[in-house]
């Protein structure tokens, strides 16, 4: 973490200050596009629940069952790649405080209370969310495909009033 050459301070008023341009960034990029995540999240779940019970009532081989089958790919890619992302970037947020934990901060007692500050800081959950409600990572992919085949089985199980 520290450079060879012994000049600790620059190395760490350095490191403080991309961690707080990445903070900031993550911040900016949440407050912006939040809702509009929500609002595809929610698009999304409906296009999955929808194309089932589309596909369930057209039969398989159908120009419509295709048609839904590509937009159902479509949705849930594009909800996996926003879900890794944030995956990928709060993992990433989580091996910083690892690494500076790792490193032999405390053997320059002067900088030792600007590490402890830093860890402090990167220890604070940073992560994108859709609209503030759900965490964008793998485990909200899961909850995506899991509560669109819920809503599935619910339509589907649906009976007709005679």
């Amino acid at each position: 973490m520290f450079k060879q050459d012994g000049n600790h301070h620059s190395t760490m008023v350095d490191v403080v200050q991309r961690q707080t341009l990445t903070f900031r960034c993550l911040e900016l990029m949440n407050d912006v596009f939040s809702f509009q995540l929500l609002s595809q999240l929610l698009t999304i779940v409906v296009t999955l629940c929808m194309g089932m019970v589309i596909i369930n009532d057209k039969g398989i081989f159908t120009i419509t069952t295709y048609i839904q089958l590509m937009m159902m790919s479509s949705s849930t890619l594009q909800a996996f790649v926003y879900c890794f992302f944030g995956d990928f970037i709060s993992d990433k947020l989580h091996q910083t405080i690892f690494s500076i934990y790792s490193s032999d901060w405390y053997m320059n007692s002067k900088e030792a209370k600007n590490v402890i500050i830093l860890m402090q800081r990167a220890n604070k959950i940073n992560t994108f969310t859709f609209g503030g409600l759900l965490n964008m990572d793998l485990n909200t992919f899961a909850l995506i495909m899991k509560n669109s085949f819920s809503f599935y089985a619910l339509l589907s199980a649906k009976k007709p009033i005679e």
